[in-house]
Protein backbone atom coordinates (compact mmCIF):
# COMPACT_ATOMS: atom_id res chain seq x y z
CA UNK A 1 0.00 0.00 0.00
CA UNK A 2 2.83 2.04 0.95
CA UNK A 3 4.32 2.02 -2.77
CA UNK A 4 1.00 2.36 -4.40
CA UNK A 5 0.79 5.66 -2.50
CA UNK A 6 4.20 6.71 -3.02
CA UNK A 7 3.38 6.24 -6.83
CA UNK A 8 -0.09 8.36 -6.51
CA UNK A 9 1.92 11.33 -4.82
CA UNK A 10 4.45 11.02 -7.47
CA UNK A 11 1.87 11.31 -10.49
CA UNK A 12 0.02 13.84 -8.49
CA UNK A 13 3.46 16.00 -8.64
CA UNK A 14 3.97 15.29 -12.21
CA UNK A 15 0.58 16.53 -13.06
CA UNK A 16 0.99 19.85 -11.52
CA UNK A 17 4.55 20.70 -12.82
CA UNK A 18 2.95 20.38 -16.11
CA UNK A 19 -0.24 22.21 -15.42
CA UNK A 20 2.39 24.68 -13.99
CA UNK A 21 4.62 24.40 -17.12
CA UNK A 22 1.48 24.70 -19.88
CA UNK A 23 0.25 27.44 -18.22
CA UNK A 24 3.39 30.13 -18.28
CA UNK A 25 3.59 28.26 -22.12
CA UNK A 26 0.49 30.10 -22.52
CA UNK A 27 0.91 33.37 -20.53
CA UNK A 28 4.13 33.47 -22.92
CA UNK A 29 2.17 33.02 -25.99
CA UNK A 30 -0.29 35.41 -24.91
CA UNK A 31 2.15 38.59 -24.08
CA UNK A 32 3.27 40.21 -27.28
CA UNK A 33 6.53 41.75 -27.16
CA UNK A 34 6.62 45.56 -28.22
CA UNK A 35 8.47 45.16 -31.65
CA UNK A 36 4.95 42.35 -32.72
CA UNK A 37 2.44 45.06 -31.40
CA UNK A 38 3.91 47.53 -34.02
CA UNK A 39 2.13 47.15 -37.33
CA UNK A 40 3.91 46.34 -39.92
CA UNK A 41 2.35 48.70 -42.33
CA UNK A 42 3.82 51.46 -40.62
CA UNK A 43 8.05 52.08 -39.82
CA UNK A 44 9.61 54.66 -37.77
CA UNK A 45 13.69 54.99 -37.62
CA UNK A 46 15.65 57.69 -35.47
CA UNK A 47 19.08 57.77 -36.91
CA UNK A 48 21.55 60.45 -37.17
CA UNK A 49 21.40 63.06 -40.07
CA UNK A 50 25.71 62.94 -40.60
CA UNK A 51 25.20 59.39 -40.63
CA UNK A 52 27.74 58.90 -37.90
CA UNK A 53 26.64 57.75 -34.10
CA UNK A 54 30.40 59.29 -32.87
CA UNK A 55 30.54 62.83 -31.99
CA UNK A 56 32.49 65.18 -29.26
CA UNK A 57 31.80 66.48 -25.89
CA UNK A 58 29.70 69.84 -26.59
CA UNK A 59 29.24 68.98 -30.50
CA UNK A 60 26.00 69.47 -31.87
CA UNK A 61 23.89 66.33 -32.56
CA UNK A 62 21.63 66.86 -35.31
CA UNK A 63 18.78 63.87 -35.36
CA UNK A 64 15.92 63.11 -37.70
CA UNK A 65 12.84 60.98 -37.25
CA UNK A 66 11.60 58.96 -40.47
CA UNK A 67 8.33 58.20 -40.63
CA UNK A 68 6.85 56.22 -43.46
CA UNK A 69 3.64 53.72 -44.32
CA UNK A 70 2.72 50.95 -46.99
CA UNK A 71 -0.92 51.67 -46.36
CA UNK A 72 -2.66 54.42 -48.03
CA UNK A 73 -4.51 56.75 -46.78
CA UNK A 74 -4.24 54.87 -42.49
CA UNK A 75 -1.92 56.82 -40.58
CA UNK A 76 -2.10 60.54 -40.14
CA UNK A 77 1.26 62.55 -40.16
CA UNK A 78 2.86 62.93 -36.90
CA UNK A 79 2.22 66.82 -35.71
CA UNK A 80 5.22 66.71 -33.93
CA UNK A 81 7.43 69.75 -32.43
CA UNK A 82 11.02 69.19 -31.13
CA UNK A 83 12.06 72.38 -30.62
CA UNK A 84 10.60 72.84 -27.17
CA UNK A 85 8.97 76.39 -28.12
CA UNK A 86 6.72 77.53 -25.30
CA UNK A 87 5.36 80.34 -27.40
CA UNK A 88 1.83 79.87 -29.39
CA UNK A 89 -0.48 76.58 -29.09
CA UNK A 90 -0.61 74.16 -32.23
CA UNK A 91 -4.05 72.57 -33.37
CA UNK A 92 -3.47 69.65 -35.09
CA UNK A 93 -5.80 67.05 -36.25
CA UNK A 94 -4.26 64.39 -33.91
CA UNK A 95 -1.93 65.59 -31.26
CA UNK A 96 0.84 62.91 -30.57
CA UNK A 97 2.15 62.22 -27.30
CA UNK A 98 5.90 61.43 -27.38
CA UNK A 99 8.78 60.89 -25.20
CA UNK A 100 12.77 61.12 -25.74
CA UNK A 101 14.78 59.30 -23.28
CA UNK A 102 18.29 58.59 -22.96
CA UNK A 103 20.05 55.29 -20.86
CA UNK A 104 22.05 55.23 -18.75
CA UNK A 105 20.56 57.56 -16.66
CA UNK A 106 23.83 59.11 -15.60
CA UNK A 107 26.60 61.36 -17.89
CA UNK A 108 23.58 63.63 -19.39
CA UNK A 109 21.87 66.26 -17.86
CA UNK A 110 17.99 67.98 -19.29
CA UNK A 111 17.91 71.69 -19.97
CA UNK A 112 14.31 72.02 -20.34
CA UNK A 113 12.82 72.55 -17.11
CA UNK A 114 9.30 73.02 -18.09
CA UNK A 115 7.53 76.71 -19.67
CA UNK A 116 7.59 78.95 -16.78
CA UNK A 117 4.79 80.63 -19.09
CA UNK A 118 2.87 80.14 -22.18
CA UNK A 119 1.42 82.59 -24.88
CA UNK A 120 0.83 83.63 -28.39
CA UNK A 121 -1.96 82.48 -30.90
CA UNK A 122 -3.47 79.31 -31.59
CA UNK A 123 -1.70 77.45 -34.89
CA UNK A 124 -3.94 75.36 -37.65
CA UNK A 125 -1.67 73.07 -38.40
CA UNK A 126 -2.43 71.27 -42.34
CA UNK A 127 -1.59 67.64 -42.09
CA UNK A 128 -1.39 64.80 -44.40
CA UNK A 129 -1.31 60.88 -44.75
CA UNK A 130 1.70 58.83 -44.10
CA UNK A 131 2.56 57.00 -47.48
CA UNK A 132 5.62 55.09 -48.96
CA UNK A 133 7.49 58.36 -49.33
CA UNK A 134 9.43 59.10 -45.93
CA UNK A 135 8.34 61.94 -43.89
CA UNK A 136 11.75 63.19 -42.48
CA UNK A 137 11.28 65.78 -39.21
CA UNK A 138 15.10 66.80 -37.88
CA UNK A 139 15.97 68.31 -34.71
CA UNK A 140 19.09 68.92 -32.88
CA UNK A 141 19.16 66.88 -29.70
CA UNK A 142 21.80 69.06 -27.75
CA UNK A 143 19.56 71.52 -27.63
CA UNK A 144 17.61 69.39 -25.19
CA UNK A 145 20.12 67.48 -23.62
CA UNK A 146 23.68 68.34 -22.73
CA UNK A 147 26.35 65.60 -22.68
CA UNK A 148 28.89 65.80 -19.99
CA UNK A 149 30.39 62.51 -19.58
CA UNK A 150 32.08 60.43 -22.61
CA UNK A 151 30.37 56.92 -23.08
CA UNK A 152 28.23 55.21 -24.97
CA UNK A 153 24.57 56.02 -24.81
CA UNK A 154 20.75 54.79 -25.87
CA UNK A 155 18.75 57.27 -27.29
CA UNK A 156 14.85 56.46 -27.71
CA UNK A 157 12.15 57.91 -29.60
CA UNK A 158 8.60 56.90 -28.66
CA UNK A 159 5.32 58.51 -30.11
CA UNK A 160 1.43 57.97 -31.14
CA UNK A 161 0.30 58.30 -34.55
CA UNK A 162 -2.96 58.86 -35.22
CA UNK A 163 -5.66 56.98 -37.49
CA UNK A 164 -7.31 58.73 -39.99
CA UNK A 165 -10.54 57.66 -38.95
CA UNK A 166 -13.89 59.05 -37.82
CA UNK A 167 -12.02 58.88 -34.01
CA UNK A 168 -9.83 61.74 -35.80
CA UNK A 169 -12.64 64.33 -37.09
CA UNK A 170 -11.04 67.12 -39.43
CA UNK A 171 -10.28 70.36 -37.47
CA UNK A 172 -12.54 73.12 -37.91
CA UNK A 173 -9.53 75.71 -37.51
CA UNK A 174 -12.32 78.28 -36.79
CA UNK A 175 -13.98 76.57 -33.84
CA UNK A 176 -11.64 73.11 -33.45
CA UNK A 177 -12.98 70.75 -30.86
CA UNK A 178 -12.00 70.92 -27.17
CA UNK A 179 -12.07 67.28 -26.48
CA UNK A 180 -11.93 63.99 -28.43
CA UNK A 181 -13.23 60.72 -27.07
CA UNK A 182 -10.72 58.39 -27.49
CA UNK A 183 -8.86 58.96 -30.77
CA UNK A 184 -7.38 56.10 -32.34
CA UNK A 185 -3.94 55.82 -32.38
CA UNK A 186 -0.87 53.32 -32.79
CA UNK A 187 2.37 53.61 -30.67
CA UNK A 188 5.66 53.08 -32.23
CA UNK A 189 9.18 53.38 -31.34
CA UNK A 190 13.01 53.96 -32.54
CA UNK A 191 16.29 53.92 -30.75
CA UNK A 192 20.32 54.18 -31.46
CA UNK A 193 23.24 54.40 -29.77
CA UNK A 194 25.60 57.38 -29.60
CA UNK A 195 29.28 57.36 -28.40
CA UNK A 196 30.48 60.45 -26.46
CA UNK A 197 34.65 60.86 -26.94
CA UNK A 198 36.74 63.54 -25.67
CA UNK A 199 37.29 66.79 -27.68
CA UNK A 200 40.61 65.66 -28.61
CA UNK A 201 39.68 62.12 -29.67
CA UNK A 202 39.68 61.58 -33.46
CA UNK A 203 36.26 61.67 -35.02
CA UNK A 204 35.75 58.51 -37.03
CA UNK A 205 33.72 57.50 -39.61
CA UNK A 206 30.10 56.08 -39.40
CA UNK A 207 29.88 53.31 -36.62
Amino acid sequence: MVGVYNKMKRSNLVHKLLFVASSLLCLAIGVASPEEQIPKDLRLELRTVTGSRRFRLGEAIPLELVFSSSASKKYLEPCLFLDWNCFGFPICRFTNHWTLSITPKEGWEDLHHGCHTVGGPRLPVEGDDLSAKPLVIRFDLTKRFQFKTPGVYTVRFSTDVGLDDDSNPIVDFSNPPSKRSQPNSVNVSSELQLEIVLVSARQYGPS
